[in-house]
């Protein structure tokens, strides 16, 4: 299993990821580290964080059972995770791969039935086509809130779902995902959803991502051209420091270069072809190096003093695979 390796990574980065600027007392896990600006508590990187631990061995067991405790604190009764009063099928997800993780790990869960709790609260939403519980639909919907290309990455989570409690339905879920969201695939990029022309590039590396999952555990075949288009069009519109702007719109990159995207789009192009990609690579970690924080982690952007937990969490995967390659099931 080729989950987290250490040639490649960031000490400091995981070193900070599982301090008290992230990881509170009760287990909470923080958004960013910022003394005028700070992060809030936010589930989804929590069961982020979860995951990665999870596949560290040199990880604190304790610090991952703290968050885990979190987690199930915070799951609403219909099993959903959100922040802000709406509950998202994603940050659900996200939660569910982590506590997996832990269970894999040898962890301990704070409740044995929350997993499936959180993936009955998936599927209801996913069969009725939801992201959200407050769903917004049309040309103004905001892309984490609408039925989109995002969704594929919560694959990650139903297939390990599945290989862990033999759930049936996950095979319909995957099967229904794949069938309405890649027909939001157009000329290498994804459309945030049905009614939008517009790339996310964060997004749309969620669903390469998902992608990625789904060809290495129930492979369709027909899905690898997309992924491998999927990652030269992201090699085409790198800008030239090596970083990935917010968005796209069929015609020209544009908004602010994030780490997030960056360091995503550096572990697809590691899953894809790490030597035909090397370039890319390359590029993109002398931009991560750019918004890199001494002893802690990672920038959202250049002109952010926010140090962010998941471009942290990110980027050190990212770093690892980029040097000895990496597993997609394994993507945090």
């Amino acid at each position: 299993m080729k989950s987290f390796t250490q040639g490649g990574s960031i000490p400091d980065a995981r070193s900070w990821l599982r301090s008290p600027q992230i990881v509170t007392a009760d287990g909470s896990v923080l958004s960013w580290a910022n003394p005028d600006h700070p992060g809030y508590p936010y589930p989804e990187i929590a069961g982020l964080l979860l995951n990665l631990l999870a596949q560290d061995p040199q990880s604190d067991p304790e610090i991952r059972q703290r968050v885990a405790m979190r987690l199930g604190q915070d799951t609403s009764p219909e099993g959903g995770l959100g922040r802000s009063g709406i509950r998202y099928v994603f940050d659900t997800a996200m939660a569910l791969s982590g506590l997996i993780a832990q269970r894999r790990a040898a962890g301990s869960l704070p409740d044995p039935t929350l997993p499936s709790r959180l993936f009955e609260f998936i599927a209801q939403e996913l069969r009725a086509r939801r992201a959200a519980t407050r769903p917004t639909s049309g040309t103004g919907a905001h892309w984490s809130t609408s039925y989109g290309c995002h969704l594929l990455k919560t694959s990650l989570a139903i297939l390990a779902y599945h290989e862990m409690y033999g759930d049936p339905r996950a095979t319909a879920l995957i099967d229904q995902l794949v069938m309405d969201l890649t027909p939001l695939f157009e000329d290498g990029r994804f459309r945030i959803h049905a009614h939008e022309d517009y790339t996310y590039l964060h997004s749309n590396c969620y669903a390469l991502e998902g992608l990625l999952a789904i060809e290495a555990v129930a492979p369709r075949g027909w899905l690898w051209p997309i992924i491998r288009r999927g990652a030269l069009w992201l090699a085409r519109i790198q800008d030239e420091c090596g970083g990935i702007r917010a968005g796209h719109n069929g015609f020209a990159a544009s908004g602010e270069l994030r780490g997030d995207a960056t360091a995503q789009a550096m572990r697809i192009w590691s899953l894809v072809d790490r030597n035909a990609f090397a370039g890319e690579i390359v590029a993109a970690r002398a931009f991560l190096e750019s918004l890199r924080v001494e002893g802690a982690g990672f920038r959202y952007s250049p002109n952010s003093e926010d140090v962010n937990a998941w471009v942290t969490i990110f980027a050190t995967q990212a770093y690892a695979w980029a040097e000895d390659g990496g597993d997609p099931r394994w993507t945090v």
